[in-house]
């Protein structure tokens, strides 16, 4: 089949659509056959050309039987495109209280060729906006399509019911077994009274699915308005499983195997309370905690979290025996952002301190004040390809109790930033970048406890380096410090569905005074393969320092675990 006059994608539709293409392999075709065939074709193309704003076009049919095999030949002539010229509207009832989108608002294109699927396709869009006004049963039938063969233009017109303006009724919701009903009603962003507006529905429904206790959440408006000419709306939940164990593995050339176990309970008390038990163990730190979260404290819009964990750490820089526990009450102060203030104890016992030799077998004991921000609005904590995650913690120290380890009072404040873009939707190439910085103020690094310096370098850090190592050593053991400076930069890019790569670039350093920070830093660069499942992507990063130092960094350090890097 030869197609003459279209050329690009208009062949392409052309040819896909045929229906003598499509049974161009049978061997034995009567003439009558074939030549219904070719006039069902020409009703087909004229149908298509139409669509794609060519109105007064013609098709011609040649078949040439003299070769074997025969040569069907459609010659187009799609005469000049049809410009849309703009839209209107005929309502059928009354719009009150918003004006109905002009064709720039729904997004079309005036003055370019007509294209039907698009102006077709924008008919949803007013449907949507009629519900988001008040609106909650608007039709909006297809578009009359009006052509001026004179002036080769088009203007679409949409027939509108809007249907009769309403308030939010009564909610009923149903299918909950052992979750709280009042518990689920507090998440509701409207109150009944108030104007009708479905974006409300995608408001509840974001809420309700972060609480992770439903496997299906339906959000409807009733068929029709109740005896006050309000609209009832109908919540149908189904509740997922509220238990969940989890494990995995790992594996760092710096920190060795590493495996943790967890148990979760979603809904302890019925109001979406959550308490997670878990045990972590690799190659330099074992460690097992208990975390409860409440995610209305007291019946208000505040989250409160109450957690404890034992850490057994034994270091290239510290042998230490630490407990730690502490609550956080927080609140989401408007959309992705939110605050919180609490209380922390620390406990610890430095059995040996590498660098500082004076601080072995010493203990101490801290209160702190946890004052935090966050501002969240990435796509996924697993594998985001857009947003922001800024985090601001700020924690004013007091020794109390055993004073040997940490006899000062100090402020420590630490600043992390994430963000990532999408650049390529197919295939997928992602831009992530990470920052952080943090600092102990009224103190040395010397008066820090070993287990509050910091220490950059790692899988989870600067790759490239050990784990702890990037930043001053003496002979081969980090000193840390007591400010320190961490960047990433990487580009995720999907060779297929399943597989990608990640070329990759890390810089950090630790620092002994938060006021002297110089130019110093250490640089790692690398290449990661990324293999995703249902559960997130499984990572293996392989990085090499670009500052390897003398007899203490080696020459590449490679990880294995689940979840990108940041």
């Amino acid at each position: 089949m030869v197609f003459q006059g279209v050329e690009g994608d208009l062949r392409d539709l052309l040819q896909q659509i045929s229906v003598a293409a499509g049974k161009s392999d049978e061997p034995f075709v009567s003439s009558g056959l074939i030549a219904r065939r070719i006039e069902d074709d020409k009703k087909l193309f004229q149908t298509a050309l139409n669509s794609k704003g060519y109105m007064d076009s013609s098709v011609k049919a040649d078949l040439n039987t003299s070769v074997k095999p025969p040569v069907l030949t459609y010659t187009v002539d799609t005469g000049p495109p049809f410009i849309l010229e703009g839209i209107s509207y005929e309502v059928n009832g009354a719009v009150e209280g918003m004006t109905l989108p002009d064709a720039q608002a729904l997004g079309l294109d005036v003055g370019a060729r007509f294209d039907a699927v698009t102006v077709v396709a924008v008919s949803r869009k007013v449907q949507t906006q009629l519900a988001d006004n008040g609106y909650p049963f608007p039709k909006v039938a297809k578009p009359r399509i009006l052509a001026d063969f004179q002036a080769h233009t088009v203007r679409a017109v949409y027939t509108v019911t809007p249907g009769q303006k309403a308030d939010f009724g009564a909610t009923e919701i149903s299918g909950l077994t052992t979750v709280d009903e009042e518990f689920v009603r507090a998440y509701i962003p409207w109150k009944e009274g108030e104007l009708f507006d479905r974006t409300e529905f995608d408001t509840y429904y974001d809420r309700l699915s972060q609480l992770n206790l439903f496997s299906t959440i339906r959000i409807d408006p009733d068929t029709k308005l109740d005896d006050s000419g309000r609209v009832p709306i109908k919540v149908q939940l189904t509740e997922r499983k509220q238990r969940t164990i989890r494990a995995g593995l790992g594996y760092s050339s710096d920190k060795g195997p590493q495996a943790h176990v967890g148990w979760e309970h979603r809904n302890l008390l019925g109001g979406g309370e959550k308490l997670k038990a878990s045990i972590r163990a690799s190659g330099v730190e074992s460690e097992a905690g208990l975390a409860y979260n409440s995610p209305r404290f007291l019946g208000r819009e505040l989250s409160f979290d109450l957690d404890g964990k034992y850490v057994k750490s034994d270091t290239e820089a510290y042998k230490a025996n630490t407990f730690e526990t502490g609550f956080l009450i927080s609140k989401e102060v408007v959309d992705h952002l939110s605050m919180g203030g609490g209380l922390r104890y620390r406990h610890g016992d430095i059995i040996e301190d590498e660098s500082r030799p004076f601080d072995n077998n010493r203990l101490y004991d801290l209160l702190s004040v946890v004052l935090k921000a966050s501002w969240d609005n990435r796509d996924s904590v697993l594998d985001p390809t857009s947003g922001h995650n800024i985090d601001l913690r700020v924690e004013p120290f007091f020794p109390v109790g055993n004073t040997e380890g940490a006899s000062s009072e100090f402020v420590q404040t630490v600043l992390s930033a994430t963000s990532y873009l999408k650049l390529l939707d197919s295939p997928r190439l992602v831009l992530a970048g990470r920052g952080a910085a943090g600092a102990s103020w009224g103190v040395t690094s010397d008066d820090l406890p070993a287990t509050l310096r910091f220490y950059p370098g790692g899988g989870g850090s600067v790759r490239g380096y050990g784990y702890q190592m990037a930043g001053p050593v003496s002979g081969s053991t980090p000193q840390g410090g007591a400010a320190f400076l961490e960047f990433s930069a990487e580009a995720r890019a999907m060779l297929t569905e399943k597989f990608g790569i990640v070329p990759f670039l890390d810089g950090g350093y630790a620092y002994e005074d938060p006021f002297d920070i110089n130019g110093d830093m250490l640089f790692g660069a690398g290449l990661g393969i990324r293999y995703h499942t249902s559960f997130g992507p499984l990572r293996a990063d392989i990085a090499v320092p670009l500052k390897r130092r003398k007899d203490v960094d080696d020459p590449f350090q490679f990880y294995i675990s689940i979840g990108q890097a940041f």
